[in-house]
């Protein structure tokens, strides 16, 4: 079967945008040849499309918000002020974006410290590559310890353990992030001091717990992971300025590696989390002291 036949038949089987099937089409080919594991590739539709055409009644203030997306082909809206169906729109708008599922993930935050003060001193096209030389740097102790970077921006690093591989989640984000500190120390020594007189620091803020885990809509091929765990890991990193220490974890976390350690672990209270969190001190102080700052 020809490749355009091909197409056509998944667009119709699934009732996807053509586009979006020739990026799935893609994604399969490529996850084939690299015999790769781990997330499918290809997330059809979840809308059911068995019926030649699916006729939702939603009120006419509902149909001005469902004709903002981008609805499947066979899909009509037909607008009925005396009988609608209260559940059509929900139903509509929770089958036509990618399946989530439930994982229960090791988490990890990253930020470069004194970024802002960085970026006063030297020009940006410089501080680009230094932070572009750093990420990769990053980026391989996180893979190699089985991780994966769902997220970057400016000077920060948003990456999960265990989508793969669940075992050892926690401690392989441990020791990717000793990795990353030592990688940063070497990094420092021959390049960043002398040739720019920098002493480059960073905070890195480790939990565990479930979360959701989907494709995005937006860029296929792009996973988003969301949930309250991965708030706290964000909010431990930050925490790391307060603390004076390079890696947080929480005891959650920590008890995963050592359930028989009897040291206390410390309360803070993180912003946006109602309840103290637990944590430990992985790492070592800042070399200019608690003043380190984003």
């Amino acid at each position: 079967m020809k490749k355009a036949a091909i197409i056509s038949a998944l667009k119709a089987q699934l009732g996807c945008p053509q586009q979006r099937v020739k990026k799935q089409l893609v994604a399969v080919a490529t996850k084939r040849k690299n015999n790769t594991t781990g997330y499918q590739a290809l997330a059809s539709c979840k809308v059911d499309f068995s019926k030649k055409q699916s006729v939702i009644k939603v009120s006419p203030q509902q149909e001005q918000l469902a004709q903002r997306f981008s609805l499947p082909a066979n899909v009509k809206l037909n607008a009925d002020t005396a009988q609608p169906n209260s559940n059509g729109l929900t139903e509509l708008l929770g089958s036509i974006t990618n399946p989530t599922e439930e994982r229960n993930l090791a988490l990890l935050f990253l930020d470069i410290r004194n970024f802002t003060a960085i970026m006063e001193l030297h020009p940006a096209q410089t501080v680009l590559q230094i932070v572009r030389l750093l990420f990769l740097m990053f980026s391989k102790s996180i893979k190699e310890n089985g991780g994966r970077i769902i997220e970057t921006g400016g000077d920060s690093v948003y990456a999960v353990f265990g989508l793969d591989n669940p075992f050892n989640a926690v401690g392989n984000s441990v020791t990717a992030s000793h990795s990353i500190l030592a990688d940063l120390d070497t990094f420092n020594t021959l390049y960043a001091t002398p040739q720019f007189g920098l002493d480059l620091e960073i905070g890195i803020g480790l939990h565990k717990g479930r979360v959701a885990v989907s494709y995005s809509d937006l860029d296929y091929g792009h996973l988003t992971v969301m949930g309250l765990p991965v708030n706290i890991a964000a909010r431990l990193q930050s925490a790391t300025k307060e603390l004076n220490n390079t890696i947080v974890i929480s005891d959650e976390a920590y008890r995963t590696l050592e359930p028989n350690d009897t040291t206390a672990a410390t309360l803070i209270r993180l912003k946006g989390i109602s309840d103290p969190v637990a944590v430990r001190l992985l790492g070592h102080p800042y070399h200019n002291g608690v003043s380190a700052t984003a």
